[in-house]
């Protein structure tokens, strides 16, 4: 796939190193030119150095013979004047763009190819709000994806695991669960029926995603009821989470600014709004804030995120969230916290499931740090295992398949019988294998 990226920021170096191992044709643009060159040297893309809506700059990256076109250019106007000039001048088939002012997103007459023809908007207070929730409702987990009813968790054996050693069979059997990978300095080993478990190994996990938690607590993860939740900050971040969290969490808030403290109040009068500084203990003992059960740094700065975690662990929070712009930092951090997230994954997530879209790929999710992909695959009345066993289906090499995605549950049966519309779900730690597939 020919695949042209606007942009040159933290987002669109991410997308550009994730499709190239996938084996897309790749050029970027962008009129900072250093950031251009380093794309341009440390990745197998082809950098342009110019003001990436102009239309004569758009023809020298190859537009018109473009599969897709991303934009991710710090202005949202500058991504949807991008989008409609690859449309209206260069009929790219698939556009793209990050859309961070929410009075954009409200209309959707807005959009669409006799309006503004954006076919994915990427809104990365969404989709970390969505991220985040995902963490807070599995807490001993180090990692959750979600496949619509199937869940996908990393996790890490307990010394005292009542799981230790019994084979992967037996447990599977027990608790209907898959657990075909653990991972080991970075390093991907696959597990047989026979293999079993020892303390501190980090696992995949795959099961309906209503017994995650229970599993986990099987397992002797400590997987603690979380009822209390602070926030640090009053932005968009915070919003979009209160509203995912909304009537099952008791919430508070910390803002240092007045204004956006009363703005949130208004919009949210169900959640304790406090005027003060994330990095002033003095606010966390007034209020008895590190009597709560998570922390979440939300605010625009990733010092205060980090530093106002410390103050939370200090005063007795059982967990703590920080919230990274810079994603450099998550490594540096990840000792000192119990979560570290960045949007910035979660956006190329979305992004390579429209990408993938029509070859009939339904999600797809980097897990580990990229260190491994999951997708799950839209099964339509063209598909050869058709009405046949799921274990009779060969999507290629360096894929394991682990169910069938059906009525709320998934199916971990290999004799289950595919029907149309089934999903399919499998890893891989291929990613030219998610490009190949075809169904």
């Amino acid at each position: 796939m020919k695949i042209l990226i606007l942009g040159s920021n933290h987002v669109a170096s991410a997308l550009a190193q994730e499709l190239c191992s996938a084996g897309h044709d790749i050029t970027v643009i962008d009129n900072r030119v250093d950031a251009v060159k380093k794309i341009d040297l440390e990745l197998d893309v082809r950098g342009i150095v110019g003001h990436p809506t102009y239309p004569e700059v758009l023809r020298q990256g190859e537009c018109a013979d473009s599969d897709a076109l991303i934009a991710v250019l710090e202005h949202d106007e500058s991504n949807m004047v991008a989008c409609q000039i690859a449309h209206s001048l260069f009929n790219v088939p698939t556009k793209i763009a990050r859309i961070r002012t929410h009075n954009y997103l409200h209309d959707g007459k807005l959009y669409g190819d006799d309006n503004l023809p954006i076919d994915l908007f990427i809104n990365p207070e969404r989709i970390l709000a969505k991220k985040i929730s995902q963490t807070i409702n599995h807490p001993g987990a180090e990692e959750v994806q979600y496949h619509l009813e199937a869940g996908l968790v990393r996790f890490i054996i307990p010394e005292e695991s009542p799981w230790l050693d019994k084979n992967v069979l037996e447990l599977e059997k027990t608790y209907e669960c898959r657990i075909p990978i653990k991972l080991e300095n970075e390093s991907i080993i696959y597990l047989s029926e026979t293999d079993t478990l020892k303390p501190h190994d980090e696992i995949i996990l795959a099961c309906t995603v209503s017994n995650i938690n229970g599993i986990m607590e099987a397992c002797g993860i400590e997987n603690p009821s979380l009822n209390e939740i602070v926030i640090g900050g009053a932005g968009y971040n915070a919003k979009y989470l209160a509203k995912q969290l909304s009537g099952h969490y008791k919430i508070k808030v910390i803002e240092k600014n007045y204004h956006l403290c009363q703005k949130f109040a208004a919009d949210f009068p169900h959640v304790i709004t406090l005027h003060g500084d994330v990095k002033d203990e003095q606010i966390w003992t007034q209020e008895a804030l590190g009597d709560a059960d998570i922390y979440c740094g939300l605010t625009d700065d990733d010092a205060s995120n980090v530093l106002s975690c410390l103050i939370a662990k200090q005063l007795g929070c059982k967990k703590t969230l920080s919230l990274f712009k810079e994603p450099n930092y998550l490594d540096l951090m990840r000792s000192y916290l119990d979560y570290g997230v960045s949007g910035q994954m979660a956006m190329v997530n979305l992004i390579l499931t429209a990408l993938y879209k029509k070859d009939g790929i339904k999600l797809v999710f980097t897990i580990a740090n990229g260190l491994l992909m999951s997708a799950s695959v839209l099964i339509n009345d063209q598909f050869k295992q058709l009405n046949k066993p799921l274990k009779s289906i060969d999507l290629g090499n360096n894929i394991c398949l682990l169910g069938v995605c059906r009525d709320g549950h998934l199916l971990l049966d290999q004799d289950t019988i595919i029907q149309e519309n089934d999903l399919i779900l499998f890893l891989t730690d291929s990613r030219q294998t998610i490009h190949n597939i075809k169904i």
